[in-house]
């Protein structure tokens, strides 16, 4: 009105009136539409006969699932950060025992009981070895890796546990004679998942040999097992972050990370579904690295 009044009155020209007047309306219609946009679309919902109760637990329970796996990466990434932390007091801690053992007389070193001191403290040290790749700082040079290296590797970490639980790690020379340039820190973990994933789920299966096998077919590594093997339900989701079919212990992380892992170096890594194509009757994976060598 008060426009109006400035048209009678000829303090301003009807144009400029005129483009006042388009600019509030504009500006107006912006905000209605902010505002009942969201009536409008659950009003069209209504219309087409959509349940907008379920929309909106749907929605619900896919913000509680974002948040819970939030949380779970928050915790990962304060794992992180406490094995960094964690890893340079007990690298200086184990120089002290090394040099404080060793300093012990010969007498007690031909004893059974520094002898089996030492074992554990092997063992410790090995375990604290297969975190080190979980340090987030500090060059991490490529070298060359052959598969009996990664075969010593899997042997040595996981050998008790083997001829406890009657596993057979068979390597063919196939494997053994491959070689990558890649850094050991990124390496040897994705064998350690898929190895302690294969040696879970062959204790699971009811076939009478339990058998994981690194092998070389069409220049793919494979890792096979004769546990019951992926249900194809799972194989969308078989590599996602926190996806596991695990009773007790799992986390969901292993295969993910193997991927990831893998994907920095510039190599892949895949779920054999072809029959034809299987090494053993169970779960199969199959990693293609990028400038590898099979002899």
């Amino acid at each position: 009105m008060h426009l109006l009044d400035d048209v009678k009155t000829e303090r301003l020209p009807v144009a400029d009136v005129l483009r006042e007047i388009d600019a509030k309306h504009a500006t107006h219609m912006t905000e209605n539409a902010g505002f009942f946009e969201p009536y409008l679309l659950a009003l069209d919902a209504l219309q087409e006969s959509i349940d907008i109760g379920h929309l909106v637990s749907f929605g619900m329970d896919q913000v509680s699932q974002l948040r819970t796996e939030l949380d779970r990466l928050n915790e990962l990434a304060q794992l992180g950060i406490s094995v960094e932390i964690i890893g340079h007091e007990l690298e200086d801690l184990d120089i002290q025992i090394r040099r404080g053992l060793k300093a012990l007389p010969n007498d007690v070193q031909k004893m059974d009981q520094y002898k089996g001191i030492m074992t554990a403290h092997e063992q410790l040290t090995n375990r604290f070895r297969f975190l080190q790749p979980m340090k987030l700082s500090g060059d991490r040079p490529r070298e060359t890796i052959t598969g009996r290296q990664i075969a010593d590797y899997c042997e040595e970490f996981f050998g008790r546990m083997f001829d406890e639980t009657n596993v057979i790690l068979e390597i063919t020379e196939a494997f053994n004679g491959i070689s990558i340039i890649e850094q050991p820190a990124r390496l040897y973990p994705v064998f350690i998942n898929l190895v302690n994933n294969a040696q879970y789920w062959v204790r699971q299966g009811k076939q009478a040999e339990r058998i994981i096998r690194l092998d070389v077919v069409d220049k793919k590594v494979i890792i096979a097992d004769t546990g019951p093997g992926v249900e194809d339900l799972d194989l969308p989701q078989l590599f996602s972050l926190f996806f596991t079919r695990r009773a007790r212990g799992g986390r969901g992380v292993g295969l993910y990370l193997c991927r990831a892992n893998l994907a920095a170096g510039g190599h892949s890594i895949e779920y054999v579904i072809d029959d034809n194509r299987k090494v053993l009757s169970g779960a199969n994976f199959a990693i293609t690295f990028h400038g590898g060598q099979y002899d």
